[in-house]
C-alpha cells in the first residue's frame, strides 16, 4: 500500500471532488495533516491513510448536515474522552475497532462501554444518524489497496489510475 497521497488522491478517496475543501479543512483548523509539521515550501502536500480515514469520516458528517466548527469541536473533544495519544497510530488504531457515533444537527455523541459522550455543544436531538466507523472504512481501504496495485503495475499515479480505480470500485 502506498505509505503517502497527494492532496487530489487523499480528495477523490476521501469524497471530495476537489481538493479545494482540505484547504478549507486544514485553514478552518477541523483538519490537521499528520504530517504537517514536515516543511513541503515548493513541493506537493503529503496525506497519509490516517489522514484519509479522518477525511473520509468528516466528508460523511458534513454531508449528514455537521457543521465544521462542530466537527472540530468533536474531534477535540473526542481525543480527550478517548485518551488518544497525540499520534496518528492511535487514531487509526481506534478507527479499526468497531465505533459507533451518534451525530446530530448540533452534537456528536461518542459510544463508549458505559454510555454515550457528547463531544460536541448541548442541544436537543433533532435527527441523528449512527456512523459505523470500522464499516465506513473497509470500502476506503479495499479502494486504496486496488489504486496502490495499480501505480506499482503501471508505475504511474496520474488521474487516470485514479479515476479508472474509483470507477471499477465505487464506495
Amino acid at each position: 500500500m502506498l505509505k503517502h497521497f497527494f492532496a487530489r488522491e487523499v480528495a477523490r478517496f476521501a469524497g471530495f471532488e476537489t481538493e479545494v475543501m482540505l484547504n478549507y479543512l486544514e485553514q478552518s483548523q477541523t483538519f490537521t495533516r499528520e504530517l504537517a509539521n514536515k516543511p513541503h515550501h515548493g513541493q506537493r502536500r503529503l496525506y497519509t491513510y490516517r489522514d484519509l480515514v479522518v477525511l473520509r469520516a468528516i466528508n460523511r458528517l458534513l454531508a449528514m448536515g455537521a457543521r465544521p466548527k462542530r466537527i472540530r469541536l468533536a474531534i477535540e473533544t473526542f481525543k480527550l474522552v478517548a485518551e488518544l495519544p497525540d499520534d496518528g497510530d492511535a487514531l487509526a488504531e481506534f478507527a479499526r475497532k468497531s465505533a459507533l457515533f451518534v451525530v446530530t444537527r448540533d452534537s456528536v455523541l461518542y459510544r463508549r462501554p458505559e454510555g454515550l459522550v457528547e463531544l460536541g455543544q448541548r442541544g436537543q436531538l433533532a435527527f441523528s444518524f449512527l456512523i459505523d466507523a470500522a464499516a465506513s472504512m473497509k470500502p476506503v481501504a479495499d479502494a486504496v489497496a486496488d489504486y496502490s496495485a495499480a501505480v506499482e503495475r503501471e508505475g504511474s499515479r496520474n488521474r487516470a489510475v485514479l479515476e479508472r480505480v474509483l470507477k471499477a470500485r465505487p464506495y
